[in-house]
């Protein structure tokens, strides 16, 4: 996989996808179940830029809303991945 961002900067069509699910994922939280901590995943992560915005939307809604549990964040993908260009983005 190339790196320094080379997927997200051409996938702007699946980020502006992931980013309208947020508000799916926003809805979901609520219904949830009593817990100590969030785990999130994010599979087939790449290079971290298509799922950015929509996670940092997701966690600050849930800090505006009060809630301030611990946040496990999981990201995934192919061993090729540009591992260090998402660690660096995030």
């Amino acid at each position: 996989m190339r790196g320094a961002g080379y997927y997200s900067e051409r996938t702007a069509g699946a980020r502006n996808v992931i980013n309208e699910a947020g508000k799916m994922v926003v809805a979901a939280l609520s219904d949830l179940p009593e817990s100590r901590e969030l785990k999130f995943a994010d599979y087939g992560a790449a290079d971290g830029g298509t799922s950015q915005q929509m996670w940092n939307t997701v966690i600050r809604n849930l800090r505006e809303a009060g809630d301030m549990r611990q946040i496990e964040m999981i990201y995934t993908d192919l061993a090729s991945n540009d591992f260090s260009t998402l660690f660096r983005m995030m």
